[in-house]
């Protein structure tokens, strides 16, 4: 397998395990994610382990394996991260990737990180009803043209909350 292959199946291991630390993901998804790692050529002894646990296993059961494979493959940062940095990171991912759109982003900040102590998290919570058209009671053939419009600013504005939460590597 080739490199990428290799870091894209940690990666998404890794961000799995950010959400689920948050009930984001499933153990299912854990599951799932060790077996990519498989696949993508990793393996360590834990990994296999944590392949083979059926997706009904218990979260206080998986737990220490999963940080148990964070450990042997490298990742032990992973392991002590503040759980909701960790998650927020996972989902500036998905977005920077394109797998999410950028309301989708606000919204999910909104909803589970909130207004709390992480300013750029914040912020993107506070984007979710910035650029809300529904808010303007606009109606008829006006609305498409203000809901793209909307949609390109709210974009631009977590381009920019992105961009200042990567900056800050040691952090996420």
């Amino acid at each position: 397998m080739r490199d990428t292959t290799r870091n894209e199946a940690q990666a998404t291991f890794v961000d799995t395990v950010r959400l689920w630390r948050l009930d984001e993901a499933t153990t299912r998804d854990v599951v799932d994610a060790a077996v990519g790692c498989l696949l993508g050529g990793l393996d360590t002894p834990t990994l296999r382990q944590l392949a083979g646990e059926p997706s009904s296993a218990l979260r206080p059961d998986v737990w220490p394996m999963v940080d148990r494979t964070l450990v042997e493959l490298g990742l032990p940062d992973a392991v002590t991260e503040d759980p909701l940095r960790g998650a927020t990171a996972a989902m500036v991912g998905r977005y920077v990737r394109h797998e999410i759109s950028a309301r989708d982003l606000c919204r999910w900040a909104h909803g589970v990180v909130g207004h709390g102590e992480d300013p750029v998290s914040a912020e993107l919570a506070l984007l979710d009803g910035a650029y809300d058209p529904d808010d303007l009671g606009v109606v008829g053939a006006g609305r498409a043209i203000l809901e793209a419009e909307l949609e390109a600013d709210l974009r631009r504005e977590t381009d920019q909350a992105v961009a200042r939460f990567l900056a800050r590597p040691e952090e996420s």
